[in-house]
């Protein structure tokens, strides 16, 4: 009887995180064009600060 109960909770478990992750990638589907623009933005950032350190050390 244990055993089938434990086999439960795990499905039902496993369940729940799949569930949540659907919801996160549902989330992160409509985010992604602002997620999109932070990363592009972040990245100008990065590779303009990279460029100026290059200026300063030549």
């Amino acid at each position: 009887m244990k055993e089938q109960s434990i086999s439960v909770v795990a499905k039902n478990g496993s369940r729940g995180v799949f569930m949540k992750m659907l919801v996160i990638s549902e989330t992160f589907r409509e985010k992604r064009e602002e997620v999109g623009i932070l990363v592009f933005e972040m990245l100008n950032k990065i590779s303009g600060i990279v460029k100026s350190v290059k200026d300063k050390s030549l």
